[in-house]
């Protein structure tokens, strides 16, 4: 289950404004960007106009001379092969040279650094008011696999000694899946069994797991499966908001809901 929960809500409405700022900025850019195209779009044209009569003169070239390329071909006249084809290439290249200069006019430098900046900022600042304004919280049941996938760090004061605290370096808000990664910080409280020492991606194994019968889908369990084993409550988003919540969690009652036998 994924609960998200507004933690404060004028981070909430400075984030809203800030996305209506940043939309029409990147508006004003879009047209700035067709402003300055349709500007040289004379010019492009022009190129391509020159592109198309040397693409047409090379056509006429082509048919004025195919005939006795063919020939030469066939009897193996490397020198003739090499005529043909040096006047080709005289069409080809000249061509080829109007056609990348419209493309070149076609790039915009300014274009790709808006773009650029407006990436890094969209980036910085929704991670920003993410972790001011959200808290997300997970529970998962009878899972096989805690993931933390960040660097522990040291327990906030008056901290649960059960809760594990994690920094995430690189957060990914694309991620629909692992939603803890969301943010830069992350807490972890895992009730029922589980192998205290991480892998070596920082997850936590469940206890059940390492037995391979309890792997298999065709054998007997001495658990059943409509009986809680273990699971994990994974918190992320606004550091203080998550040292509340945790706090509030009833730790003896979240243990007695697990079957040990």
């Amino acid at each position: 289950m994924v609960w998200q929960f507004v933690v404060d809500r004028d981070s909430l409405r400075a984030w809203r404004r800030w996305l209506e700022d940043f939309g029409q900025r990147r508006l004003d850019q879009t047209h700035q960007y067709t402003a300055r195209l349709n500007d040289r779009q004379g010019a492009i044209q022009a190129y391509m106009d020159s592109a198309g009569y040397w693409g047409g003169q090379m056509s006429k070239y082509m048919n004025d001379h195919i005939a006795q390329y063919q020939k030469d071909l066939v009897a193996g006249n490397k020198a003739g092969i090499i005529a043909y084809e040096k006047g080709m290439a005289v069409y080809r290249n000249k061509q080829n040279n109007f056609i990348n200069k419209a493309a070149d006019l076609q790039k915009d430098p300014q274009a790709g650094k808006d773009n650029t900046n407006a990436d890094a900022e969209s980036n910085a600042n929704s991670l920003r008011f993410s972790d001011a304004s959200t808290v997300i919280i997970e529970f998962d049941f009878n899972g096989d696999l805690a993931e933390t996938g960040g660097s522990k760090r040291v327990a906030p004061s008056g901290s649960s000694p059960a809760v594990r605290w994690y920094s995430i370096p690189e957060p990914d808000l694309l991620n629909n899946v692992n939603y803890y990664t969301h943010s830069h910080n992350m807490a972890l409280w895992m009730i029922g069994g589980w192998n205290p020492q991480a892998n070596q991606f920082g997850g936590y194994a469940a206890s059940w797991a390492a037995d391979r019968t309890n792997r298999k889908g065709v054998t007997i369990k001495k658990i059943k499966c409509d009986k809680l084993q273990n699971f994990y409550v994974r918190v992320s988003g606004n550091a203080a908001a998550m040292r509340r919540i945790l706090a509030d969690l009833p730790a003896g009652d979240m243990e007695k809901m697990v079957t040990r036998q």
